[in-house]
């Protein structure tokens, strides 16, 4: 009877976790396929070699299958009341998961660094955005204070040029002196008006800057938590890796 084995990766996370990409194990499933084959063909005891040429294993993309297709497989593996077990089946497949443990688990650190790496360049794009927006808002803002301040300085000027008519005791300019006052009262609160619009500007930009700014590195330590955590699940399987034997 033939033996067969099916070692098989659902126990696997099958996506990374935070885009939903799909990790590849396809090569750790064929170095493992490849690792049996090698391994219980060198094994196996040999007499025709036609035990040894029915040994074979291939990945199906989730899953190792692997055979010993002789009708006699089973025998020399376990043995019978005449013949004591010559095991190349069963070994083999220790051995070849034992060595492919490290690549199941390179396979995913392998998928989940390339997720990690694209949410941080995502995330680093996202900050330059919004840091070159505040830095516009805050240019703009810093303007206006600036128009302000000129504003509110011109009009304080033309107020103590009006005083100083009133002073001159030359009352034909008083109403002129007035007039004076009057537009440089009216410059100064406009001036204020400007100057508090362009605080108003500055102060908000950077406050939804730092927003934006803790939004994203609360999302990448969310991601960096369930990047860990998908990790230590692949750890766990890989290292908890094994075969289902059968013999038919």
């Amino acid at each position: 009877m033939a033996v067969r084995a099916s070692i098989s990766t659902e126990t696997f996370p099958l996506v990374t976790p935070v885009l939903g990409q799909l990790i590849d194990y396809s090569w750790a499933l064929e170095g493992l396929a490849s690792n049996f084959t090698e391994l219980a063909q060198a094994y196996v005891p040999v007499r025709t070699g036609y035990l040894q040429s029915t040994i074979n294993a291939y990945s199906t993309g989730v899953s190792v299958e692997c055979e010993a297709g002789a009708d006699y497989a089973q025998y020399v593996e376990y043995g019978t009341v005449y013949q004591a077990p010559q095991p190349y089946f069963e070994p083999a497949l220790e051995e070849a998961i034992s060595y492919s443990i490290d690549e199941f688990f390179i396979a995913g650190a392998d998928a989940l660094e390339g997720e990690w790496d694209y949410i941080q360049t995502v995330a680093e794009a996202e900050l330059d955005a919004a840091q070159s927006e505040c830095d516009s808002k805050v240019a703009e803002g810093e303007r206006l204070i600036q128009e302000g301040e000129q504003e509110i300085q011109e009009g304080q000027e033309l107020i103590e040029e009006g005083q100083d008519m009133l002073h001159d005791w030359d009352f034909t300019n008083d109403e002129e002196a007035i007039e004076m006052i009057e537009e440089g009262t009216r410059m100064v609160l406009e001036g204020i008006e400007i100057s508090e619009m362009g605080i108003e500007i500055v102060d908000t930009a950077i406050i939804e800057f730092l927003i934006i700014q803790i939004e994203i590195e609360v999302y990448l330590a969310e991601c960096e938590s369930l990047e860990l955590m998908c990790a230590e699940e692949i750890e766990l399987a890989a290292g908890s890796l094994s075969a289902f034997v059968g013999i038919e």
